[in-house]
């Protein structure tokens, strides 16, 4: 359903052993980014610094890890971008145009609309400050970038062709032109509910989706500090005197063009914010998360350059620092260290992996379908399934009705087909499914 970029990652870590690994890689690599965009506006001990409070927060809280949403893929896809532009402004030349372009082909094939909010500024002020170049010169340093978004935009048209049969219809329009009641911003109106084919789905829909339609129109002011405090704990937390700081530099040296980069960027992310109305999910915000860095990084060279009656900016800057390392570490302790452990995973369950030893320990290719009673949480989901249906051990798939049942037994032939239903305390257990042939 959702652009082929985050799965895409995921399939790489696939090879390698486990997704989760793609996950632990690009978060990785957009730490270490940060050291290298950082560098490209301020002297290398801000970014190094920056870079380390970054890495202490990224891994000190598991919000980045417990998931796959590959935050760091759509994190360093922003920092690409972000890091690339002044370096292209001091030195247009070639090689410094291939960070640019690998951003915005990550940003493109995962969020392009969030990270657009980011990226076309960035393009924009950069066009603006090489228009000394000559139209001549821009084309050459955009050679790159093009050829790399013509390649990828082609990919996608072809993705797009093989799941929906046009080449410019996505697969996630399809989805939400299908199932959705609301729209993704605050101006959008519901819609007509459509006809769904699973209760579950159903009550997922008419009950969550509706309900935080209803919250952002009857509490507008109350939602939008919902999504600032999710996105600000999820990836700066405490540090919004170091981005107010950065802020106030950047305009009081806004003489520069170069430096409208990050202050039009963080107006747009603002903007997004705003008009948003679905429940603030870290991936929506990850693409800025490099933006907010470098604000950290402009903030702390801010309060450094101080010089007021009893007050050193650079012991200032330095005991910020420390505290928050020291915030960091105890977010640590309390997120990895001293945590218990859930008595049941967000959106997943513990028996689940049960089960599934359950099935693998059986002879051959097995078939589950999967009840689940009315009450049921659609937030709790059973049903993950290997992207190649044909080969996998097991196929999970959700039992409607004694005739569909049929029909997708018979599209899987020669497995033994069993019947769970997870709601049912005396019925946890796998039991033969009690009608195999039609």
């Amino acid at each position: 359903m959702y652009l082929p970029g985050t799965g895409l990652a995921l399939a790489a870590g696939q090879l390698m052993g486990s997704p989760w690994i793609a996950v632990a890689v690009s978060t990785a690599a957009f730490c270490a980014s940060v050291f290298w965009m950082v560098s490209g506006w301020l002297p290398r001990p801000y970014a190094l610094v920056v870079a380390l409070l970054n890495a202490a927060t990224v891994y000190g809280a598991n919000g980045w890890f417990d998931n796959y949403f590959c935050l760091g893929l759509l994190a360093l896809g922003g920092a690409l971008v972000l890091g690339s532009v002044p370096r292209i402004a001091r030195a247009p030349k070639l090689k410094e145009t291939v960070p640019l372009g690998i951003g915005l082909v990550i940003l493109v094939l995962s969020r392009p609309y969030e990270g657009g909010v980011v990226s076309i500024p960035c393009v924009m002020v950069l066009l603006w400050r090489l228009r000394g170049c000559g139209s001549v010169k821009i084309l050459k340093l955009a050679m790159i970038p093009v050829f790399m978004l013509a390649i990828s935009i082609g990919w996608l048209g072809y993705y797009n062709w093989r799941g929906t049969g046009n080449p410019l219809l996505l697969p996630y329009v399809v989805n939400y032109r299908q199932y959705h009641i609301t729209g993704p911003f605050l101006f959008s109106h519901l819609r007509p509910i459509p006809h769904f084919h699973h209760e579950s789905m159903q009550r997922f829909y008419t009950q969550f989706e509706l309900t935080e339609y209803r919250k952002s129109h009857s509490r507008p002011l109350w939602f939008l500090i919902w999504k600032c405090k999710v996105y600000y704990h999820t990836f700066v937390p405490d540090y919004g005197i170091l981005i107010a700081a950065g802020l106030v530099t950047l305009l009081r040296r806004r003489q520069a063009v170069i430096l409208w980069v990050p202050v039009l960027a963080f107006f747009g992310f603002g903007l997004e914010i705003m008009m948003m109305a679905w429940a603030p999910f870290p991936q929506y915000g990850a693409p800025a998360d490099g933006l907010l860095v470098l604000l950290i990084a402009f903030g702390l060279f801010e309060i450094r350059c101080l010089r007021l009656p009893h007050i050193d900016g650079r012991n200032f800057a330095r005991g910020l620092v420390l505290a928050e390392a020291a915030l960091v570490c105890s977010l640590c302790w309390n997120y990895w260290l001293r945590a218990e452990e859930p008595s049941s995973p967000i959106y997943a369950t513990f028996e689940r992996p049960r089960i599934e030893n359950l099935l693998l320990r059986q002879s051959g290719k097995q078939l589950c379908l999967v009840k689940y009673s009315p009450s049921h949480s659609p937030h709790e989901e059973w049903i993950y399934n290997r992207a190649d249906l044909k080969s996998a051990r097991i196929i999970w798939a959700r039992s409607l009705n004694p005739e569909q049942d049929r029909k997708l037994i018979l599209a899987f032939p020669g497995r033994q087909v069993w019947l769970l239903q997870p709601d049912r305390v005396d019925a946890r257990e796998l039991s033969a499914y009690p009608c195999r042939s039609p």
